[in-house]
């Protein structure tokens, strides 16, 4: 299984369901306990194989990229001229970063949960731990792992082609420091943390590694979400 193993205890998820919210809302995807939360977001298509950034497609079309932008209002009436986002996906050399940053944000890297989907059919079988409205196989993991992509593909989460990949759903070291939530419906990521580890992350956009943005302390990022394009149309 590579570098990830099945989790021997799920009880150790036990926190997380214990501290969501309802499920559709903010607080359902990430606990609601830490200090700040970032919004990483998945890059767009334009063509077949090149990478496009939220901040280029609202340039484009004049709208506005904020904190809880909504893809499909970004792109106005133009949404045949990218490929979306993809959802619950991030690619595995942003992925590979963020890890990176993950594990200088925590007393125990070597000692973290990983959960995923059950629904994508490409993993092994480990325990299940339900997370709201979503079920999912509890993996144990060094959070370093990640910072090489080739993590995927040996532990079975890539196919031969890699074309298809699955990605954690939650991510989460056992001392708690932070959250990564990658809702499988989301074309975003979340991560929950300190406020250095946070700036850590839109140190990382600052540079083009990522795209990321600071949320707000009322988040929604639903379709409906985006109060500022949304509202223009």
């Amino acid at each position: 299984m590579g570098p990830l193993r099945a989790a021997t205890d799920v009880e150790r998820g036990r926190w997380v369901l214990d501290a969501l919210g309802r499920f559709g809302t903010f607080d359902g995807i990430v606990p609601p306990v830490f200090e700040a939360a970032v919004r990483i977001l998945h890059p767009a298509g334009l063509g077949a194989d090149e990478r496009f950034r939220w901040r280029a497609v609202a340039e484009r079309e004049g709208t506005v990229l904020h904190p809880l932008a909504q893809w499909g209002d970004l792109v106005a009436d133009h949404s045949d001229v990218y490929s979306p986002p993809r959802t619950g996906e991030l690619p595995l050399d942003e992925l590979a970063a963020i890890a990176g940053v993950l594990a200088l944000s925590t007393a125990t890297p070597d000692d973290c949960l990983a959960a995923f989907w059950e629904g994508f059919g490409l993993v092994a079988s480990a325990p299940y731990l339900e997370l709201p409205g979503r079920d999912c196989l509890l993996f144990a993991l060094d959070v370093r792992a990640l910072t090489d992509t080739r993590w995927a593909r040996d532990s079975g989460f890539a196919d031969a082609s890699g074309l298809t990949v699955q990605t954690p759903m939650a991510l989460w070291p056992e001392d708690r420091a932070w959250y990564l939530a990658s809702e499988i419906d989301f074309d975003s990521t979340v991560v929950g943390g300190s406020r250095e580890l946070v700036d850590a992350l839109l140190a990382l956009a600052a540079e083009g590694t990522i795209e990321a943005l600071p949320l707000p302390a009322e988040v929604d990022l639903t379709s409906t979400g985006d109060r500022v394009n949304g509202r223009a149309r």
